[in-house]
């Protein structure tokens, strides 16, 4: 009985943050507080369902700063039916089509740049053994004919 009474308590707190961004005011920050670690706990555990792991923390706080623009911006487009789902279910809504949306452009992303390799692989005129060796000698050549200051500069660029 405990467990369905907080859920409604928390539920009617979502309401109010809804509330709240629909008026364009700003919502209790203890509240808004809770409801940020919702939407990261929610964002991390759907990120992990996809079998991914969060080890970079920089794309997560901009995935994170990204889900909160995107559910404010839905908020103003007025998307959001209070007689078709919660607010709590609306945002998880936004959060799982978000990861969604940025898997898939990871591995169009990833499946375009193996396209671009394979071409590039098939297209090069010179093997990778070749580039080295001829790289090789133009160190060769470059460590007779400058000084060893020169030379070492240009040794750890290439």
């Amino acid at each position: 009985m405990k467990i369905m009474k907080r859920n409604w308590y928390a539920l009617a707190k979502y309401d109010e943050i809804y509330q709240a961004l629909l008026s364009g005011s700003k919502p209790p920050p203890e509240i808004w507080d809770e409801f940020t670690r919702h939407c990261e706990r929610e964002f991390i555990s759907k990120f992990k369902r996809y079998g991914h792991k969060m080890n970079d923390f920089t794309i997560m706080n901009d995935l994170l700063s990204e889900l909160m623009v995107n559910i404010m911006t839905n908020i103003k487009k007025g998307t959001f039916n209070p007689e078709r789902a919660t607010f709590k279910n609306y945002v998880d809504g936004i959060i799982l089509n978000m990861i969604k949306k940025y898997f898939k452009k990871q591995k169009k992303e990833s499946e375009g740049f193996q396209k671009y390799k394979e071409h590039i692989e098939s297209t090069s005129l010179v093997s990778d053994e070749e580039r080295a060796d001829e790289v090789e000698e133009l160190l060769e050549f470059l460590k007779e004919n400058l000084s060893n200051y020169e030379y070492t500069v240009i040794y750890y660029r290439v």
